[in-house]
């Protein structure tokens, strides 16, 4: 840990290192057509300001797509993302209903293969992109070299309690810190779901392996995000870590669904 901490301090935005020299005006000018996808299970209280929080951001409306993934909810996300493209008709929002839950990994891939835009971006449904998020998270694309990215989470809720106040802390080191250190070698291990962006073209050829990994004989369910940036990395594409590009999530304010989540996360290894 203290080895990141250091290396965190070598840290540039992507702009500012050698690779970017003389190509101010062409990241300046870059912007792909892009595709938030956002699978979503019993998620009613978040999801509609989730895609409220797509269409906001600082960037050209005719660009953007967003794919709404409901994965078997029993609750009201469903109504929930209908409101939000009756609300937001003028922005190309499309809802996909799984009737019963396939899980995360499905969502995704029903979302890569159907997303238009050149960079898809995956957002968890209780994640809320800031306003110039995505002017930021896109700008290594520029970079052909590039596979995924990974913007900076940091709690939506941290100051409701002592937990939420700690985990503001914990994730901050986890992305200001680790996935710093680890973007100075271009090698960022977990494009975490909360918010990160992939170049479709490089993930369609591995959608399917990835989708159909299995352990010990048995189809995998967990650490979707890791492996899929591993299957990037497996590629020879860099993944990198931008933290300028910003998003904020609502982390658990209760001891016993932070385990939970905590012990869901140890099994992805994220």
């Amino acid at each position: 840990m203290f080895s990141r901490v250091i290396g965190s301090f070598m840290y540039k935005p992507y702009e500012q290192r050698d690779f970017a020299k003389g190509k101010e005006e062409l990241i300046k000018n870059y912007e792909p057509t892009v595709t938030f996808v956002v699978p979503c299970k019993n998620e009613d209280k978040s999801i509609y300001r989730t895609i409220a929080s797509c269409v906001y951001v600082d960037y050209p409306q005719k660009k953007i797509e967003i794919i709404a993934i409901n994965d078997g909810s029993t609750d009201n996300t469903l109504a929930e993302m209908n409101r939000a493209k009756e609300d937001f008709s003028h922005y190309d929002i499309k809802i996909i209903n799984f009737k019963v839950n396939k899980g995360k990994r499905h969502g995704m891939e029903v979302g890569f293969k159907q997303a238009t835009g050149e960079i898809v971006i995956q957002l968890d449904s209780d994640s809320f992109p800031l306003r110039d998020s995505v002017r930021e998270i896109i700008k290594p694309f520029v970079d052909p070299r590039v596979g995924a990215t990974v913007g900076h989470t940091d709690p939506d809720n941290s100051d409701v309690n002592v937990l939420t106040k700690m985990q503001n802390a914990y994730y901050f080191m986890s992305f200001r810190a680790l996935k710093a250190t680890e973007s100075n070698f271009d090698m960022v291990f977990c494009c975490s779901g909360c918010f990160s962006a992939y170049r479709k073209d490089y993930v369609l050829p591995v959608l399917d392996k990835w989708l159909e990994e299995k352990f010990l004989g048995k189809v995998v369910t967990f650490g979707d995000d890791r492996a899929l940036t591993n299957w990037i990395i497996r590629q020879g594409h860099k993944t990198v870590y931008v933290a300028e590009a910003k998003a904020t999530t609502v982390v658990p304010e209760s001891l016993k669904i932070f385990l939970k989540q905590q012990v869901r996360w140890k099994k992805d290894g994220s």
